[in-house]
């Protein structure tokens, strides 16, 4: 992209990923503006109500914030690292079915 080009990019979305863009877009000269459905950005890295049950998708991991992981660069380039501490667990998720069977991702 070159530098101050003056125009405007609309994203839709305010997840991680529209948030990322709209950062990127103002760090090389253009305006953003980001468009999103629901009342707070973040996307997966929110929580969400489903039967009673609360999902929290972000609260103790960030996907690619791992020295070494795909994603670091990213969070390094938007400011993110290392400014932010975070704790990397050997088990990210379990799932459990009625009947006791257990899958750990």
């Amino acid at each position: 992209m070159k530098p101050n080009c003056g125009g405007t990019i609309i994203i839709i979305g305010a997840g991680i990923a529209g948030l990322a863009a709209g950062c990127y877009a103002q760090m090389n000269g253009y305006r953003s503006q980001i468009f999103e459905m629901h009342d707070q950005p973040g996307g997966l890295c929110t929580s969400w109500q489903r039967q009673g049950f609360i999902f929290d998708g972000c609260i103790h991991y960030l996907f690619g914030s791992g020295q070494g992981q795909p994603f670091y660069r990213l969070w390094e380039e938007l400011g993110v690292m290392p400014q932010q501490q975070f704790v990397h667990h050997d088990e990210l998720l379990r799932v459990s079915e009625p009947h006791g069977k257990t899958q750990k991702c």
